[in-house]
């Protein structure tokens, strides 16, 4: 497996972590954005609403550790919950109505043409993990494991990469909460 193949496959697990877990910080969220992104009745019930984060996070864990049948079934798994999540994004995005879809919990911004593109992207990688499971053997660690000193560059590059369009994102989607100003008297 090539660097570039491990490093999008372990984006792919970490931005499925990193929405498991923000889901989890804020369980109102999924119930939200369900409602917001009108998710059918049978697709929206309170079960689900539950197992969504932690479904997301074991999903990721699986794509990391799983090889073979078993890491096709989980890249099946992850392409089929990203198309989804597209259909229902693309969905929203051309509602007149700005929503949010809670992706990553409360701090999401409003459903964009830029949402709708980062979906298609992760829907892209899981493409690619999908294939790569069907060609290559071994799981995802054992490959990060063999990579040589270039690989593991590249792996920090995009880490840095990765970690920096978060940090812009959280900023530009307000992600941060303002600081508050200095109180007034009280009456």
């Amino acid at each position: 497996m090539s660097a570039a193949v491990v490093c999008l496959t372990l984006l792919v697990c970490a931005i499925l972590t990193w929405s498991g877990v923000a889901k989890l910080r804020a369980p109102g969220s999924v119930d939200r954005a369900m409602r917001q992104l009108r998710v059918p009745a049978p697709l929206a019930g309170r079960s689900l609403q539950r197992a969504i984060p932690w479904a997301e996070i074991l999903l990721a864990l699986a794509l990391l550790l799983l090889a073979g049948f078993w890491a096709v079934v989980a890249w099946a798994a992850a392409l089929t919950l990203f198309m989804v999540y597209l259909v229902l994004i693309t969905r929203a995005a051309a509602q007149p109505i700005k929503v949010s879809c809670n992706c990553f919990g409360i701090t999401s911004a409003p459903v964009t043409k830029w949402t709708v593109a980062r979906n298609a992207l992760l829907a892209s990688g899981a493409v690619v993990g999908l294939i790569t499971a069907l060609t290559v053997p071994g799981s995802l660690l054992q490959h990060v494991f063999s990579l040589d000193a270039s690989g593991w560059m590249l792996v920090f590059v995009v880490a840095l990469i990765g970690a920096t369009a978060f940090a812009l994102g959280r900023d530009f989607a307000g992600g941060t909460a303002p600081s508050p100003g200095p109180k007034g008297p009280s009456r």
